[in-house]
C-alpha cells in the first residue's frame, strides 16, 4: 500500500510505509537463501562429480598396468638376489601377492644400457595394492624397486587365477619347465574401507 503525505506547500509526496519496507526486506532474505542454497548445492555436486572423475581415471590408469604386465609376461629363467636360479617364473609363494618377469619395458630411443625385461612384485601394505618393478628380470641385493600406487584405502586384496572350468586357484606357481596348461585369467578381488567389493580380471598371458 502507498501511502500519500504532504507537505507543508500542499505538494503531496509518495513514499514507503514500514510494513512494506519490512516486507520487501523479508522476500528479499528469503530469496538470497535461497540463490546461496542453490550454489552451495551446485558446488557440492560439481566437487563430487570431479572427485567422481579423479577416481575413475586413476582406476583405469591402475589397470591399464597391470593388464600390460599380464600381457607381456616372460617365461624366461631368472635369478634370486644371491645368483641362484629360481625355480617358477610367475608365483604366489612369496611375501608378495604375485611375483613375475615381463617383458617390453621401456627404454625410449635406447639411451639405456638396459634390456627390456624387468622383475614385478605386486604387494597389499598400509591398506594399498602396490606395484614394485626393478630395472632388471636380475636385480642385485641393493637394488631399490620403484613403486607405484594402484589403489588405496583398501581392506583386503585376494589373488585368484580362473581355468577353464572357472575354479578359482588362489596359489599358483609356474614352473620354468611347464608343460602343462595354466589358468588363462587373473582376478584381483579388492575390498575397501567401505566393505565395497569389486573384482579386476585380466587375461593371463605366457
Amino acid at each position: 500500500m502507498r501511502a500519500i503525505r504532504y507537505n507543508q506547500a500542499g505538494h503531496n509526496q509518495a513514499g514507503f510505509t514500514l510494513i512494506e519496507m519490512l516486507v520487501s526486506l523479508f522476500v528479499f532474505s528469503l530469496v538470497s537463501v535461497g540463490t546461496m542454497t542453490a550454489m552451495g548445492s551446485s558446488l557440492s555436486m560439481r566437487d563430487r562429480v570431479n572427485q567422481g572423475m579423479d577416481a575413475l581415471t586413476q582406476i583405469q590408469a591402475s589397470r591399464a598396468i597391470i593388464r600390460a604386465d599380464f600381457e607381456r609376461l616372460s617365461a624366461r629363467k631368472r635369478r634370486d638376489i644371491l645368483g641362484s636360479f629360481e625355480p617358477y617364473v610367475l608365483t604366489t609363494d612369496t611375501d608378495a601377492l604375485i611375483s613375475f618377469t615381463r617383458l617390453g619395458r621401456e627404454n625410449p630411443g635406447g639411451l639405456e644400457p638396459r634390456g627390456d625385461a624387468e622383475r614385478v612384485e605386486y604387494i597389499f601394505e598400509d591398506n594399498k595394492l602396490i606395484r614394485q618393478s626393478w630395472s632388471s628380470a636380475n636385480p642385485n641385493v641393493t637394488a631399490e624397486p620403484r613403486e607405484t600406487v594402484l589403489f588405496e584405502n583398501l581392506e583386503t586384496v585376494e589373488v585368484e587365477f580362473l581355468a577353464s572350468d572357472l575354479i578359482p586357484i588362489t596359489r599358483l606357481a609356474i614352473p620354468v619347465d611347464n608343460t602343462a596348461p595354466i589358468p588363462g585369467v587373473i582376478r584381483f578381488r579388492l575390498t575397501d574401507d567401505k566393505n565395497a567389493t569389486t573384482d579386476h580380471i585380466f587375461e593371463l598371458r605366457l
